[in-house]
């Protein structure tokens, strides 16, 4: 599975390939463009949403993701 959020001035680029291990996914950012933030995800697929935990700068975010 894979999180990509484009480009913005504010926050950059994100392109996460998420690895599938133990019933979760995780995965680092993984985006080339220069000054691409360094993140790594977590996240559970539950039914049609993924909620996981986002660490960007040392700060942790909780998420969710919905299925298109």
């Amino acid at each position: 599975m894979v999180i990509e959020v484009e480009d913005s001035p504010d926050h950059g680029e994100y392109h996460i390939v998420g690895a599938f291990k133990d019933g979760y996914w995780s995965g680092l950012n993984t985006s080339r463009k220069r000054g691409a933030p360094q993140v790594t995800a977590a996240w559970a697929q539950l039914g049609a949403r993924g909620v996981g935990v986002w660490t960007e700068d040392g700060f942790e975010y909780l998420f969710t993701i919905d299925e298109a």
